[in-house]
């Protein structure tokens, strides 16, 4: 089993690809469903929100996990 110093890695990676790319993109496509549309039944725009959630909680999630790490 890989030890923690793998996994908080693992956690940091994820955490700064969601940040940096991730969030960033999902935010490109609802302002780009915005445009194209308006967001009433605008089915783009609609995933591209529940993507975002989903991101977000996500980040949340890794947050939490890395403040209360403790290395063994």
């Amino acid at each position: 089993m890989p030890d923690s110093t793998f996994w908080l890695a693992k956690f940091e990676a994820e955490l700064e690809q969601l940040r940096g790319v991730t969030r960033p993109e999902v935010l490109d496509r609802i302002r780009a469903a915005k445009e194209f549309s308006n967001t009433t039944d605008n089915a783009e725009f609609e995933e591209a929100k529940n993507e975002l959630a989903f991101v977000d909680g996500r980040i949340m999630t890794l947050e939490h996990i890395l403040a209360n790490a403790v290395m063994i």
